[in-house]
């Protein structure tokens, strides 16, 4: 596939005070406040439509009545999640409140020189932090480099399962507002995706108890490890990171294996017992107990998810297979 460079304007949660290219894939940079309507601050993209994922056997791309092919589209939603991945800001495509999809998007013949000469800030503890400040400029984690060269030297195949969760967590940062059950259960479920994806590519095998027939190695439980193995804990050791960064207090000094299966079991309480969010259940009150909790989670998730995609290709990152004992 030949370059294809198309510019769009996305938004994002804080303002941008620099720039930021990734190789000849894509660059951003501060664009103007024309759009009062639309929350957020607009963000310029330039993106080159031959790092796409390719059209699924037997689909052809959807053009319009001139013949411009929407294609593009489906790697700016890509970029857009990434991009809130690795700066731990709400990022999204902007809408008019009427239309499915926005229509083509403009092409230009090269990436432009951004106005900006400052690139932007990155960050050691990026991600690590609970909520970002609205105020706060937009940063990248320092890694953000590392992680988006593993992505996007993934097989299509790979690329399309991994991107199921990175599409879910993005989303659900914007889904907490209106529904924050459903919120914490995509939550949930964006890492429970990578878990029996990785334990596909590992051959993990589930065995069952010879006298009930049930698994002896609960999806609890892989949850678990697998939380464990890409956890803030082990981030923070690996990448010796030493900037600041808060917790919430409350969840400060809690066992970490305990905390990763209070989460999981509260996601089964709202999807099996109907035991949602008193932020979902009550006007009369507001509770501060669960933002918090819903915080950690976000924050735990996207460090999980972040770490997975960074180390995909490590050979020594540890990750279960069905050698493994299956307590």
């Amino acid at each position: 596939m030949t370059d294809k460079i198309y510019r769009s304007v996305i938004h994002m949660g804080s303002m941008m005070a620099g720039y930021f290219r990734y190789r000849d894939v894509f660059q951003i940079y501060p664009g103007p406040v024309n759009n009062q309507s639309e929350h957020g601050q607009p963000v310029i993209i330039e993106y080159n439509e031959r790092y796409r994922l390719p059209p699924k056997d037997g689909e052809e791309e959807r053009i319009n009545i001139f013949g411009e092919g929407y294609g593009h589209l489906d790697l700016l939603q890509e970029i857009t999640a990434l991009l809130q991945l690795i700066t731990s800001c709400l990022t999204w495509v902007p809408s008019d409140g009427m239309s499915v999809r926005p229509g083509p998007q403009k092409r230009i013949e090269a990436f432009s020189t951004p106005d900006s000469r400052y690139p932007l800030r990155f960050s050691e503890a990026r991600i690590l932090n609970r909520m970002n400040a609205g105020p706060e400029f937009v940063s990248l984690q320092s890694q953000a480099v590392a992680l988006l060269d593993s992505y996007f030297g993934m097989d299509t195949d790979t690329r399309e399962r991994i991107n199921a969760s990175l599409f879910l967590h993005q989303k659900m940062r914007r889904l907490i507002l209106n529904s924050a059950s459903m919120g914490f259960v995509g939550l949930i479920s964006s890492i429970e995706n990578l878990v029996f994806f990785e334990g596909e590519r590992q051959g993990f095998v589930v065995e069952k108890c010879k006298n009930c027939g049930q698994p002896r190695y609960s999806v609890t439980r892989r949850f678990r490890d697998f939380m464990e193995i890409y956890s803030e804990e082990n981030f923070v050791r690996e990448h010796n990171v030493r900037g600041y960064y808060h917790t919430e207090e409350e969840f400060v000094g809690e066992a970490a294996q305990e905390l990763i299966k209070r989460f999981y079991d509260q996601r089964s309480l709202i999807s099996h017992a109907g035991q949602i969010l008193e932020l979902d259940r009550s006007l009369s009150g507001f509770s501060m107990k669960e933002i918090r909790l819903l915080n950690e989670v976000e924050t735990l998730t996207r460090i999980a998810l972040f770490s997975y995609i960074l180390k995909f290709n490590d050979p020594a990152k540890g990750c279960k297979s069905e050698t493994d004992d299956q307590k």
